[in-house]
């Protein structure tokens, strides 16, 4: 059973924080202060894997469709779910480091911190939604009203992300190297993730990917956007299950450990 400190914790990063709201502004909305775009910057990073991969499908790079739906925005819808998961693992990853001032000079809770990873990431989503709903009317292809749905979707894969993450970052203060090992994860996850096509049941390595939480992510919700037969509502309802679990657990065993954190900062 969860200790009342525990559930309180885990019910403080859900409830407002306006030390998140202070960090987001401060380093997110303004972090490209100072440069000729400046915010424009804020629009524009979130959207360039979206651009490049429909560039290349515009140059012949990419086969014209997936399934009867252009290849671009077959790419974008799971670009959109999978870059979600990446940067909530990369975020929760790097939560101590990135905000060591924070944690030691100015006491910003680590809820309010949490939080502000979350703001970051759902900003990034909404940002590459839109850029999204370019990407359709520029293909041509029919825009569903399902769309909407996108940031729903995309919440197991946050929670994953920020469980394996935050685990991962109460260890980061004292072997760095995890922050390095977790990008190139990242990266090269986003290969077998389901993004670029689905995966075959030709062999048992493939089939153990195919179990993947982020490619069951990936793929029932490009599926369910798409109204592809492929889509099996159990599956996904199981999913958020095992998301929410699994965030469960992961601050469980995060609020034990934080403060013993801070003395590796």
């Amino acid at each position: 059973m969860l200790l009342r400190s525990e559930l309180s914790f885990i019910i403080s990063i859900f409830s407002p924080q306006k030390q998140a709201v202070t960090l987001f502004k401060r380093n997110y909305l303004n972090r490209f202060d100072g440069m000729v775009l400046g915010i424009l910057w804020v629009v524009v990073m979130p959207c360039l894997p979206i651009f490049i991969y429909n560039i290349l499908q515009y140059m012949g790079v990419f086969a014209l469709t997936e399934n009867g739906v252009p290849r671009g925005v077959y790419l974008s819808l799971g670009i959109v779910v999978y870059y979600a998961f990446s940067e909530s693992l990369s975020g929760g990853t790097d939560l101590h480091l990135s905000n060591r001032n924070e944690i030691l000079r100015t006491g910003f809770s680590k809820p309010s911190l949490i939080q502000f990873s979350f703001l970051q990431v759902f900003a990034d989503l909404a940002i590459r939604m839109l850029c999204l709903v370019v990407m359709f009317q520029v293909s041509g292809f029919p825009l569903s009203l399902k769309i909407i749905f996108i940031p729903v979707l995309a919440i197991p894969g946050i929670l994953i992300g920020h469980a394996i993450g935050l685990l991962l970052g109460l260890l980061v203060p004292v072997y760095r190297d995890i922050r390095n090992m977790v990008q190139i994860a990242a990266f090269y996850l986003l290969f077998a993730s389901g993004v670029f096509a689905v995966i075959p049941d030709t062999n048992l390595f493939f089939k153990i990917l195919k179990l993947s939480p982020v490619y069951i992510a990936v793929n029932q919700s490009r599926w369910y956007l798409l109204q592809m037969p492929e889509f099996e509502l159990s599956i996904l309802l199981g999913l958020f299950a095992f998301a929410i679990f699994m965030f469960v657990f992961a601050m469980v065993i995060f609020s034990r450990a934080e403060k013993t954190v801070n003395s590796y900062l």
